[in-house]
């Protein structure tokens, strides 16, 4: 196992078939179950599906590489992993329905953009790409390797004063951000796949929704079942920015 895939592995809280991801923990679950925002869980208890690679997802990439059957990508973190979510209800889903190509998803809970391109970088010229659709939110998470495998680490755990300021700087973040999109698109450019990103300023933008309140939408719309991740009405807004925009990024650099 290679210091990538053992990072996958163990970053990933510890990812297999589980009831249990991320955030949206047994524990969390105790304390919503009586809620009824959370009633639709009550008799749709959420699964997370996990594949030889570490990733969620009902194929197995490798054999999806064996057969050079036609993909499409999908990057990002929890939000893109659907955390709190049927697959079913995840942004992704809607965009596969619409494209009928099976989907790859390689997004992570808790990574940055560092690993989206890193992860893309591993599978670009194996698998049979058609499309790459990425969204990831500007947050400050930084890819680091140790002597024994890559992880993610947030500015706050970091104690060295200088390092800490910079990776927390909002210039520095969205600095870091744009080049490694822009690096992501390059590869896509060169070898003829379409890229569409999104890191969902638009919804703020365009419909007032905030990009850290996980707010419902109205009274039929679905909560993530940890409250911590976006709700129905937003992953289908956003299967909609993607199945109905023009490849390309829409966020740009202000310098």
């Amino acid at each position: 196992m290679n210091s990538l895939t053992d990072w996958i592995k163990s970053d990933a809280r510890h990812l297999q078939a589980t009831d249990w991801c991320g955030t949206d923990t047994a524990e969390r679950w105790q304390q919503n179950q009586n809620n009824p925002l959370f009633a639709y869980y009550v008799d749709n208890p959420v699964h997370y599906q996990i594949n030889p690679e570490y990733f969620r997802s009902e194929h197995s990439y490798t054999e999806l590489i064996s057969d050079q059957t036609p993909v499409n990508i999908f990057l990002g973190c929890s939000h893109t992993f659907g955390i709190g979510h049927h697959t079913e209800n995840t942004w992704h889903h809607a965009v596969t329905e619409h494209t009928g190509i099976t989907p790859v998803n390689l997004a992570l809970p808790g990574a940055g953009v560092e690993f989206s391109q890193m992860i893309l970088m591993r599978y670009i010229d194996r698998l049979n790409i058609q499309r790459v659709y990425h969204f990831q939110p500007v947050y400050s998470r930084w890819l680091i390797k140790t002597d024994t495998r890559f992880r993610t680490i947030k500015p706050h755990s970091i104690t060295d004063q200088v390092i800490q300021n910079n990776w927390s700087e909002p210039g520095y973040i969205q600095l870091s951000h744009y080049r490694n999109v822009k690096a992501i698109q390059q590869m896509c450019t060169e070898r003829d796949i379409q890229y569409w990103h999104s890191d969902g300023a638009s919804m703020e933008t365009h419909l007032g929704i905030s990009m850290h309140k996980p707010e419902l939408q109205s009274e039929s719309d679905i909560p993530a079942r940890d409250r911590q991740h976006f709700p129905v009405s937003w992953h289908s807004y956003l299967s909609k920015h993607f199945i109905n925009s023009d490849p390309g990024v829409d966020w740009q650099l202000s310098i």
